[in-house]
């Protein structure tokens, strides 16, 4: 490997470390939750979800709400922003979409878009994740019926891709029937046309926000000079964490907002499937200024730390290999995602 490749390497590592410390808003960093479970005071706690019992969310000890983490990985491809895995019948799916995950009905809890982040250099996800489950296993009336946690990413075999996925379509009910008042973007005239055929659901008009941070200042992924993430990219996002406890139990992470913090160079940027950013509630704003996310614990800016021989590796198992050219997109050598778990104790429903 190069001197400049090498050089390269050691920026990525520096903004994964810092920006996975760091915290924009309220946010709570997700190594930091880990490591208060080993204390008296942990800054996190388990809540069965009121509506839905089988459900438990993590909370925020300071808020008593549930918990809004953050984390910085490695950007590797998306599902399409506009139709995840939706395809109806007699349509060509996107490019790039496997077919064992195309679904052709509307589905609550088979049409899904998902994330993928690249863990191959940096198991730190698969890390936390097992001691959160750890403590989840600890809390009293957690999957008291001690059914088996579910077998997808659990961490036992590759380690490679972690996934974050959420719902498409939700059921109507009296909190989301006014859905159309509050939409803040153009449904694609597969959604328009699935919800007038089931009027019993009605679209998730909750989506991700979609931010670069140039010069400091957040900017819309669709107003930035790369308006797509490149595969490789260091990405920080701010997510929710919940446990679905059905026939089996598996965690649920929701993503809320994605910031680009570093780029890495792209051989193809035409990956349409990360330039669409439209929830219904932002929480941060383009044109925000982030300053203090750029200075590190110990006063070294970024460069400064890329170039240090104490740049810190604990978590970042492997060298980062010299793969970050390419533009992500969805393969059928990727790990997918399977239906999420469902909420019924008895058999699953058939879609």
């Amino acid at each position: 490997m190069s001197t400049h490749n090498i050089a390269m390497d050691n920026t990525i590592l520096a903004h994964l470390e810092r920006w996975q410390q760091q915290r924009i808003k309220d946010e709570l960093p997700l190594v930091k939750a880990v490591q208060s479970l080993d204390t008296d005071s942990p800054l996190i706690y388990l809540h069965a979800d009121d509506r839905y019992k089988t459900s438990w969310t993590i909370h925020d000890q300071r808020t008593k709400k549930a918990a809004l983490f953050c984390h910085a990985t490695r950007w590797q491809w998306s599902s399409n922003l506009k139709t995840g895995n939706y395809v109806p019948p007699r349509e060509l799916p996107p490019p790039g979409l496997p077919p064992s995950r195309i679904r052709s009905i509307p589905s609550t809890n088979q049409c899904s878009f998902t994330f993928c982040f690249n863990t191959d250099n940096d198991e730190s996800f698969f890390d936390h994740q097992k001691a959160l489950e750890t403590f989840a296993k600890q809390t009293k009336g957690f999957n008291k019926d001690e059914r088996p946690r579910r077998d997808w990413q659990n961490g036992a075999g590759d380690q490679t891709r972690f996934l974050m996925t959420w719902n498409m379509f939700e059921r109507k009910n009296p909190f989301n029937s006014n859905w159309a008042d509050n939409i803040k973007f153009d449904l694609h005239p597969w959604i328009q046309d699935a919800i007038k055929s089931r009027p019993y659901f009605v679209p998730n008009i909750h989506r991700p926000s979609l931010f670069t941070l140039d010069d400091n200042v957040l900017t819309d992924i669709t107003d930035s000079d790369s308006v797509h993430f490149n595969r490789g990219d260091v990405v920080w996002v701010s997510f929710t964490l919940k446990y679905i406890v059905g026939s089996d139990w598996a965690p649920l992470y929701t993503p809320v907002d994605l910031v680009r913090v570093y780029s890495v160079p792209a051989v193809d940027d035409t990956d349409e499937s990360t330039s669409t950013s439209h929830p219904v509630n932002r929480r941060l704003s383009a044109g925000e200024v982030i300053l203090p996310a750029l200075d590190t614990d110990d006063g070294m800016n970024i460069d400064e730390a890329a170039s240090s021989s104490q740049v810190g590796t604990e978590g970042l198992k492997r060298k980062i290999e010299d793969d970050h050219n390419t533009t992500g997109t969805l393969t059928d050598s990727d790990n997918s995602p399977p239906p999420p778990v469902t909420r019924r104790t008895g058999k699953r429903r058939a879609f």
